[in-house]
């Protein structure tokens, strides 16, 4: 390196990397010279060359929870300027589903969608296609009733309100 103390090689999708391709890397990965570190980056651990993957340390990352996704989101929209209110915030967390990325990314497309009074509940319902929480607690009140017709009629309300029924069992999931 020309001005830091490692020359970093980060290997992306490592999965993907051929046998052949891991056989080249194994005499750089088993005695790398002392400025040289490697990552691999995978989600599929197991597809990696067991001889590269015994030589090397393993750090799984975690999904981040909803809560801290959506303390992080309040935090960019304080930063940004822009009004959000908390439960529109937790319904964008849960779209990002674990990913800071992903959620950042949802973010954006909430409020540039957003009218002025900024990034509301019913807005990211809305431009999310969530299903909208009174429904889901019309259906989940109907199940403990045991009340099979209650259900139905809010099955019926989803299809109405052009919801559709498979995202509708996700949400209530």
């Amino acid at each position: 390196p020309a001005s830091s103390r490692y020359k970093i090689y980060i290997i992306d999708e490592a999965h993907m990397v051929t046998t052949q391709g891991f056989n080249a890397l194994l005499k750089l990965v088993e005695e790398p010279p002392p400025h040289v570190r490697f990552i691999f980056a995978t989600t599929e651990a197991e597809k990696v060359l067991p001889t590269i993957r015994s030589r090397t340390h393993n750090y799984t990352f975690r999904l981040i929870p909803a809560r801290t996704l959506q303390a992080h989101l309040a935090q960019v929209c304080a930063a940004e300027g822009v009004a959000a209110e908390p439960a529109a915030l937790a319904l964008v967390a849960r779209a990002g589903a674990g990913s800071a990325r992903d959620s950042l990314s949802v973010l954006g497309q909430v409020i540039s969608g957003s009218g002025p009074a900024g990034v509301t509940y019913a807005e990211a319902v809305a431009q999310l296609g969530l299903t909208d929480v009174a429904l889901l607690d019309d259906a989940i009140d109907a199940l403990a009733a045991h009340d099979g017709a209650g259900l139905f009629t809010v099955i019926d309300k989803v299809i109405d309100a052009g919801h559709d029924p498979r995202r509708f069992v996700t949400d209530l999931l």
